[in-house]
């Protein structure tokens, strides 16, 4: 007999933040995968667990701008570690990253090789977002890349999000990149949509979902760590195991000819 176990615990995510920010750390969607109130915080805020992305994570990172933000500066940098913290150091499940800033930033990724990471989708309300990963820059020239085997997609549309939900603040709207929609009541006392008509910022770059939100007004630094474990599907187990299955059979009928 074959099982699978899949994860649906997000990523542990942990940030520093400065003194005016508004951190959102570990949002995820913990109830139980396609229950009612699953499918109430989908809709709300766009969330879902590794299995509605055939088991891969996609963690989204979010920050306004570093701590001590200069537009002066050369470099202002964030720092995201992604780490693997299975004890026995087995090769993680599937993993991508948003990346969204809303000035000028450079994001420095360290990334451990053994986490198996597919893809990087970055968002920025201005152009000039860089990328480095292991110490080695990123041509960010076009809108999408294959460096270090990963699929590194630069957002065309200038757009950021640090918080959820987000419909309007300092020209972020968390909301449209998503493809959420709130009504919500003005300083007026007048109702407005947030999103609407509905447009999905994220969904133009990857088919996947938010599994993870972790964002900040400011901050310097994003730690990562990833627990899950590579496994094999259901359907790929049965598979394998028919395959042995007739390869014994074959073995053995032809043993008997002999």
């Amino acid at each position: 007999m074959f099982s699978c176990v899949i994860s649906v615990n997000a990523a542990q995510v942990s940030f520093s933040t400065g003194v005016s920010s508004n951190p959102q750390a570990n949002e995820v969607n913990t109830f139980e995968f396609g229950s009612a109130e699953y499918l109430q915080r989908e809709v709300d805020f766009a969330l879902v667990s590794p299995q509605a992305n055939n088991s891969e994570e996609l963690i989204y990172l979010g920050v306004y701008r570093n701590i001590g933000y200069s537009p002066n500066a050369v470099v202002n940098t964030i720092n995201v570690n992604l780490q693997n913290t299975n004890l026995d150091e087995t090769n993680t499940g599937p993993v991508s990253l948003v990346l969204s800033g809303g000035r000028q930033m450079t994001w420095d990724l360290t990334w451990d090789a053994s986490v198996a990471l597919n893809r990087i989708v970055l968002f920025g309300l201005v152009g000039d977002q860089s990328l480095i990963i292991n110490d080695t820059a990123v041509d960010l020239a076009s809108s999408n890349s294959d460096s270090f085997g990963l699929n590194i997609i630069h957002s065309s549309t200038q757009v950021c999000g640090f918080a959820l939900p987000q419909g309007s603040n300092a020209d972020c709207y968390t909301d449209k990149i998503l493809g959420i929609n709130r009504d919500v009541e003005d300083d007026w006392g007048d109702i407005r949509s947030t999103n609407n008509p509905i447009v999905n910022y994220l969904s133009s770059e990857t088919d996947l979902q938010i599994t993870n939100f972790n964002g900040a007004y400011e901050a310097n630094d994003f730690v990562i760590g990833i627990d899950t474990t590579a496994v094999p599907l259901p359907g790929a187990l049965m598979l394998f195991s028919s395959s042995l299955c007739l390869i014994f059979i074959r073995s053995k009928v032809g043993g008997n000819r002999l």
